[in-house]
């Protein structure tokens, strides 16, 4: 969040507000403490007028140093900080208010008491940063709410895409197309891929209100996806799978290995001449899972089609739900593919 003396509306609201403070004082010089009417008028604006410019960067001394995160030193010179605020403020009001008593030859007297000035900056301080706080964290609780609802919406369009993506023409044609020509040849693989199509379409449909799912339960529903284009493209593809002990209970956001396998049925093996060796394989570091993806593929055919959208999709819907960027990261060189995406640690993991 950046300064709100940035905003017009605030800026305004805060003028109102020292506005109110500065006639509030000269009123209470003028009843209380007897002052004339011009003394407590100039009192007033440079006491005040000077505060106020403080609050600019009072802002950042509390948006650098104090939140739920926060060290003890961080908190330290916060503090020190707001005491600094207010003696400054202090010694500039003594100086200026000492220089015009004397250049006007005691026309102007100011009532000062030291102890009461310093108590009103201390407090006037606390209030400025208390609003400040009260700020920022309304800024962030906006930020999160457009974050997940953000989520929410991508994470519907990307399970509705999901399901549109398999359960159209092409797709279905295709497989009902390989059923077709392994009836006669192979009937046995033509009845597996029947099963794996309906296993497929029955367990994306139940996904429709779950949003995180064990690593094991992903990788079932999405090894029935790669089993079915196996059958379609035979010794065209190679898996090899390796899960640490313990990663398959790990919980991850549903339909999030999807489109990495996609993106290797789409822009490797479819467009290969050779077999597509394909490494995946899962570990826990440090309590994250890192997952990781390899696979060879022809340079000349995916530097034409590029990666698809599938990954960039994928790194922003992470980014997404943990706050977090760069959890998915991907490389090509040397005719390999690499894809890293990393699952941060969360409660209801291990």
């Amino acid at each position: 969040m950046r300064n709100p003396f940035y905003d017009r509306k605030f800026s305004a609201a805060y003028a109102i507000i020292w506005g109110i403070i500065m006639i509030s004082q000269i009123l209470s010089l003028i009843l209380f403490a007897n002052a004339t009417v011009h003394s407590a008028i100039i009192q007033s604006i440079i006491e005040n007028v000077s505060f106020a410019a403080m609050g600019f960067g009072i802002w950042y001394v509390v948006k650098y140093n104090i939140g739920p995160e926060r060290s003890i030193k961080a908190l330290l010179i916060f503090f020190l900080s707001g005491l600094l605020v207010v003696l400054i403020w202090m010694g500039f009001n003594l100086i200026v208010e000492n220089l015009i008593e004397r250049l006007s030859n005691g026309l102007f007297v100011f009532e000062r008491s030291h102890l009461f000035q310093f108590t009103a900056g201390v407090f006037i301080f606390s209030i400025i940063a208390l609003s400040y706080r009260l700020l920022i964290l309304f800024h962030n609780y906006n930020e999160k709410a457009k974050s997940e609802e953000k989520l929410k919406t991508l994470l519907t369009e990307s399970k509705l895409n999901t399901l549109k993506a398999y359960i159209n023409p092409h797709f279905l044609f295709n497989s009902l197309n390989s059923v077709n020509s392994l009836i006669t040849t192979n009937p046995e693989e033509a009845r597996e891929m029947l099963v794996n199509l309906s296993e497929y379409f029955r367990y994306s449909l139940k996904q429709k209100d779950i949003n995180f799912i064990s690593l094991e339960d992903e990788m079932h529903y999405t090894q029935t996806y790669f089993e079915i284009e196996k059958l379609r493209f035979g010794d065209k593809i190679e898996t090899k799978i390796k899960l640490d002990e313990n990663a398959g209970k790990y919980k991850i956001p549903v339909m999030i290995l999807q489109p990495l396998f996609e993106n290797v049925i789409k822009h490797a093996v479819s467009e290969s001449l050779f077999t597509i060796n394909l490494s995946f394989s899962a570990k826990l570091i440090d309590q994250s899972l890192v997952i990781t993806m390899t696979n060879n593929y022809d340079e000349e055919s995916i530097s034409k089609r590029g990666t698809g959208i599938g990954l960039s999709a994928t790194a922003e819907r992470l980014q997404l739900i943990y706050g977090t960027k760069n959890l998915l990261n991907y490389s090509k060189k040397d005719g390999i593919f690499k894809v890293v995406l990393e699952i941060p640690y969360q409660k209801e993991n291990l």
